[in-house]
């Protein structure tokens, strides 16, 4: 049986395929946007706490947001030194920072309720692990509660360089590397049981970490590791190649290589880094930014299914998916949308074209999910930058078709993180954090040309 079904513009007349992208680049539904206001440094990180707020990460301080009114919740401002990461994890917000330690906070009441100490020197990398569970990588590795109860501690790992990269891939194994060498190692964790109130308990007797260094299988040093399902996670190295793990026995099972078109690497801002990963539909695909260019790349033969060449002048920092996946947002200088339905399975039957058409009327269309117009703050309509079709055919060959591009953010823009099906947010070097909401709805913009056009046929 057929994995996935490429719909490809040789379905297309040349007629049809011109019409269909000039109707999907004019779509770009996210033209309302609200600018947040309330950092004094850069904006480095976006969390989703809930449907209804969000978590931006500066350099000292975070902030929670009602992004239903675009309103500041509370400001948490404890750390002294640079917070290195942050984590969202059983209603409790976690970070730590250079000052050694990690601090666990109420998002409702920005208070700090634990900080734990004595647990490494450099704190690099959170991750949710288990139940109540997190997990603090840096100079050592460390398993720790949502109360601040220290689970499991090894002070000193093998390698010389601190953990940055980490995922928990199991409830006793942790995968974890560092961006400066070409190997992954396994920590799996050992649980003592203790005695409570009569009953063995594992959960807060003190356990065992131990350390496995996997063979390095990549030849150049790891940028990226991502959980694309439950059964596999994928790294990626500086050379552009990507390895697919199996997460239950941490061997690896396809080997991918990018070969960058020769012509773009004499490109400026071009390399070939494996940065961000995305999984896609179902986890049976997954998203994939190389420099300045996405890759969508199946997890269960490796095949390249799409790509993007040139997607944005500067290296792509991140990306995230809206309007039910079949959108994906990717962000660099600037924010370009790339249909995606293309790629998803579906009624054989259905035409590259009608495929299209279907994601342009469900963009118009579909009512949940609406959030309340924002009545606080700074809202506008932000008219997207648009470049001539013909220009953009020369500069971005791909299978995806290119929704439009908008730029408001003044710097280079560092996170962005879908808040629902219809919202994202994007943070930058601005110290600016903007909502992005799909405005293309009759009750809020009844004079959209295309909706309009959509309405008449």
């Amino acid at each position: 049986m057929e994995f996935l079904r490429r719909f490809t513009k040789a379905d297309l007349t040349k007629e049809e395929e011109e019409e269909l992208e000039e109707e999907l680049f004019a779509l770009n539904p996210f033209n309302k946007v609200q600018v947040l206001k309330g950092h004094e440094t850069e904006v480095r990180f976006l969390l989703t706490i809930d449907k209804s707020r969000i978590l931006t990460v500066g350099v000292l301080e975070m902030c929670v947001w009602d992004i239903k009114v675009g309103r500041q919740v509370s400001i948490m401002e404890d750390h002294t030194y640079a917070i290195t990461s942050v984590l969202v994890h059983q209603k409790r917000i976690i970070s730590c920072s250079f000052d050694k330690t990690v601090k666990i906070w109420d998002p409702d009441m920005g208070q700090c309720l634990v900080t734990v100490g004595d647990i490494g020197s450099q704190l690099a990398v959170l991750k949710p692990f288990y139940g109540d569970m997190f997990c603090v990588g840096g100079d050592g590795i460390s398993v720790v509660s949502v109360d601040g109860h220290v689970f499991a501690h090894l002070p000193e790992i093998q390698s010389d360089h601190t953990i940055d990269q980490m995922l928990c891939v199991s409830e006793s194994t942790i995968i974890a590397c560092s961006v400066m060498e070409k190997f992954l190692s396994s920590y799996t964790l050992e649980r003592n049981f203790g005695v409570m109130g009569g009953i063995m308990d594992s959960g807060r007797a003190p356990s065992t970490i131990n350390e496995l260094r996997i063979k390095p299988l990549h030849s150049d040093k790891i940028s990226q590791l991502e959980r694309l399902n439950n059964l596999m996670f994928a790294s990626g190295a500086r050379d552009g190649s990507i390895s697919i793990w199996s997460a239950k026995h941490i061997t690896r099972l396809l080997s991918i290589k990018y070969v960058p078109d020769p012509s773009s690497l004499n490109a400026p801002n071009s390399n070939t880094v494996v940065g961000a990963m995305l999984p896609l539909f179902d986890d049976k695909l997954f998203a994939v930014a190389i420099g300045k260019h996405v890759r969508v790349i199946s997890s269960v033969d490796g095949k390249v299914v799409s790509e993007i060449n040139n997607a944005h002048k500067q290296k792509i920092n991140c990306m995230c998916l809206v309007h039910q996946g079949t959108i994906l947002v990717t962000c660099a200088e600037n924010i370009r949308f790339w249909c995606l339905s293309s790629l998803l399975e579906g009624d054989a039957s259905k035409s590259y074209a009608e495929k299209m058409k279907d994601v342009i009327r469900t963009l118009n269309s579909n009512k949940e999910g609406v959030i309340t117009p924002w009545k606080e703050g700074f809202e506008t309509s932000v008219p997207q930058r648009v470049f001539s079709l013909c220009e953009r055919k020369k500069k971005i060959s791909n299978d995806c078709l290119c929704m439009g591009e908008i730029s408001l953010h003044e710097r280079e823009i560092l996170d962005c993180k879908s808040a629902g099906p219809y919202v994202f947010a994007t943070c930058s070097v601005d110290q600016t954090v903007c909502l992005w909401q799909n405005g293309a709805y009759k009750s809020m913009n009844d004079n959209l040309a295309i909706f309009q056009h959509l309405q008449t046929t």
